[in-house]
């Protein structure tokens, strides 16, 4: 019987990169860490590619969301750099690991195209009325919604669950995933 290959996560090598030496690894050195070899991260980073259950245990390791270490929050700054008046800003925080620990990870498998919906559906907006916006009023939309949920949240929340203050406003990952994802075409 063949070896059936196994689904791959693909990888930003430069991100991959970038995050692992904030961390203070090397590759080798990570690869000890995780129990595999150096080589075969090189290999994965070579290819593009890697095990998710392989990035899951890198993640967990050196505790950093494994979307991020893949590069996925590097796309996602290009898609809202055109949403937001400070590009630096925005570029600071969704390029800084510690902002995206690997528990925020596990607890933010979340919904927020049905999130949402169900905020529209509350407030008696159905969501054909949402997708009969045009797509550039739908994107800011999304943007507004996120700016002012917000601005509740910092009335009431100094921090977030990581300890994170809320005042710096798009840093956490509900907020990024409010306005930068393409749920509503």
């Amino acid at each position: 019987m063949a070896n059936k290959k196994q689904p791959r996560t693909p990888i930003n090598r430069e991100c991959f990169l970038r995050v692992i030496r904030e961390k203070n690894y090397t590759v080798e050195k990570l690869g000890e860490a995780v129990g595999r070899s150096g080589r075969t991260l090189q290999r994965c980073l070579a290819d593009g590619e890697m095990q998710p259950e392989l990035l899951n245990t890198i993640g967990r390791t050196i505790d950093v969301a494994p979307d991020f270490l893949a590069g996925e929050y590097d796309k996602l700054i290009e898609k809202a750099k055109d949403l937001v008046d400070d590009k630096e800003l925005l570029e600071a925080m969704w390029t800084d690991s510690s902002n995206f620990p690997y528990s925020r990870y596990i607890n933010q498998k979340f919904d927020y195209k049905k999130y949402i919906i169900d905020t529209l559906k509350v407030n008696n907006i159905s969501e054909e009325q949402l997708l009969s916006l045009e797509i550039d009023k739908r994107r800011m939309f999304q943007v507004d919604l996120g700016k002012a949920l917000n601005s509740v949240i910092c009335l009431y929340f100094d921090v977030d669950s990581c300890g994170i203050c809320t005042e710096v406003g798009l840093r956490n990952e509900g907020m990024v995933m409010l306005m930068a994802t393409d749920w509503f075409k």
